[in-house]
């Protein structure tokens, strides 16, 4: 009978795990969960920096591009007024209808034929439109167009902020 229940017991003991075992398995399992957890984080926040500056790049190509163009296209400027004269608002005359730019909220907005529209994303918003007369008297009417965009999505960094500045003249 004794070794019937010494076969028992080695049945017995062989069908589980140690609490030791356990241990180690456990401790096993926190680490690459923690491993991968971290790995993943770093991939999400790796993503979220990349899209803030796309969009920061791409706004900051249209803007530079649609006042640029908006310029080149007009026959006069009107605002500012007068040679070193500075402002919030830029306006131009293409055809006899005014286009404005001018900045409201920290959204940079255009006006034309007495539509107003956002020129640029929900990802992004303008701290600073600046823009300064320049040129002489008889010369190609020129302005110098100086602006802030910053990201709204926040990165582990903080907002991303970037300055842009051009000078575009009459055609």
């Amino acid at each position: 009978m004794n070794s019937a229940k010494m076969k028992n017991n080695k049945i017995f003991k062989s069908l589980g795990f140690s609490l030791v075992e356990l241990i180690i398995y456990m401790g096993l399992s926190t680490v690459i969960l923690t491993v991968t957890a971290g790995l993943f984080i770093a991939i999400l926040e790796s993503q979220t920096r990349s899209q803030v500056m796309t969009a920061m790049e791409q706004d900051s190509q249209y803007l530079l591009s649609k006042i640029t163009y908006e310029i080149h296209q007009a026959d006069e400027i009107t605002i500012p007024i007068s040679l070193g004269g500075q402002g919030s608002q830029l306006q131009v005359i293409t055809s006899g209808q005014p286009i404005s730019f001018q900045l409201n909220n920290q959204t940079l907005s255009i006006t034309k034929n007495s539509v107003t529209s956002q020129l640029h994303s929900s990802l992004t918003q303008v701290t600073e439109f600046q823009i300064s007369r320049l040129g002489n008297v008889d010369g190609l009417q020129a302005v110098s167009v100086l602006f802030n965009l910053e990201s709204l999505n926040q990165t582990t960094g903080g907002a991303q902020t970037k300055q842009y500045q051009t000078t575009v003249s009459l055609r």
